[in-house]
């Protein structure tokens, strides 16, 4: 018996099905890094599909004072999962930390 995987000794791996991950690149270097971060993804496995949504700053600024919409809320509920970049939160009274929302929330 061989100790090496079997797509080590010529055998491919099965590939698994098609999957969707929803993505929010955040503020500031976020969308740079993750743009390096998907590409890399995509090379590992081809059949990743990414699904991009709003939080952080552009979130905030279309009046969603939690920086986070309800279409990342259903991509996160249908998926089970968001890869998400560093995200701001504007001073000032009434906004409310997507890290936060989120670490409670989930």
């Amino acid at each position: 018996m061989s100790a090496l995987p079997a797509f080590a000794a010529g055998t491919a791996p099965a590939r698994l099905p098609a999957k969707t991950i929803p993505v929010a690149a955040g503020d500031g270097i976020g969308p740079e890094i993750m743009d390096a971060t998907l590409s890399i993804l995509a090379a590992a496995d081809p059949t990743l599909r990414f699904h991009h949504i709003t939080v952080g700053l552009k979130a905030y600024e279309n009046g969603l004072s939690a920086g986070i919409g309800d279409d990342a809320w259903t991509a996160l509920d249908e998926h089970g999962v968001i890869l998400k970049g560093p995200v701001m939160t504007p001073t000032g009274e009434g906004y409310k930390s997507v890290n936060v929302t989120l670490r409670k929330t989930l």
